[in-house]
């Protein structure tokens, strides 16, 4: 690889050897008379004024030649030349660096070492995650198994005695019989709703709708809903694993139709069991 020579050095170096060379060996000069000139003796003559200037212009062309002279590397027997182009970066040929068997700290202090690894092709990349003593692995399909330990003091603070006994009590039960466009109270204050069992002794679909809303404020039809629940011709439902969470109070209608701004009545009231907390 070609590399840069000062030009103070080259001017020193020339002159050394130069002046080594006339005073062990003399100059073998040829010209009209020819002869060998004493070295001693032209050493005299040669005063460091006179090397200097003729040097100079030596080592200017020296000096050019090793500017134009480039960086080169040799890649699995081919001669790479190092080129950075920031005007067309695909043009770029950097120069490889490889650390093996690093025995003492790699310091980068222009900036953050940034590694792109690729799992593409025959010469895949490959690296390892740990902790200094145990290795994470990549399943056979693919799968990364993950430990994760969550503190018990966490756990304590969610799983306080009363939010317990409050989902393992006994559901409450409301069995409204007349159940139609005039809206019922389910409970006064906030709570969950937690299941239904609705009957439509109707010959047509009816539905039943829950509000968030004290019962004595609901007008049907007009008040926000919070859930509408289709109960068939002649049929039933039931569910008893919901989880829907009123803020302020849980009340209930049943209409004819499924719009929200209905409030036409039924001919014969639905029968609702209610289930909350």
């Amino acid at each position: 690889m070609n590399s840069y020579i000062p030009r103070e050095e080259v001017i020193q170096q020339t002159i050394l050897r130069f002046f080594d060379k006339i005073t062990q060996q003399g100059i073998q000069v040829t010209g009209i008379t020819g002869g060998t000139i004493d070295g001693s003796e032209l050493a005299k003559e040669l005063t460091l004024q006179n090397v200097s200037a003729y040097l100079g212009m030596l080592a200017n062309t020296v000096n050019a030649q090793s500017v134009q002279s480039l960086a080169q590397f040799i890649l699995n027997g081919v001669t790479t030349t190092v080129v950075e182009d920031t005007v067309t970066p695909a043009n770029n040929a950097p120069l490889p660096v490889k650390l093996t068997s690093a025995t003492g700290d790699i310091n980068i202090t222009a900036g953050d070492l940034n590694v792109h690894l690729s799992h593409a092709g025959a010469n895949y990349d490959s690296t390892r995650v740990g902790d200094g003593t145990n290795l994470m692995a990549v399943n056979a399909d693919g799968s990364i198994n993950v430990n994760t330990t969550i503190a018990a003091t966490g756990i304590a603070t969610e799983l306080t005695l009363s939010a317990v006994l409050s989902e393992l009590q006994t559901k409450s039960n409301i069995h409204l019989s007349a159940v139609t466009n005039v809206a019922q109270s389910v409970k006064n204050t906030a709570g969950r709703l937690k299941g239904w069992n609705i009957i439509n002794p109707n010959t047509y679909p009816v539905y039943a709708k829950f509000y968030n809303t004290l019962f004595s404020g609901v007008t049907v039809g007009v008040t926000a809903i919070v859930l509408t629940l289709m109960v068939p011709a002649q049929g039933s439902i039931y569910h008893d694993v919901a989880s829907q969470t009123f803020s302020t109070a849980i009340s209930e209608a049943v209409t004819k139709n499924l719009s929200d701004a209905d409030s036409t009545a039924l001919d014969s009231s639905a029968v609702i069991d209610v289930y909350y907390i």
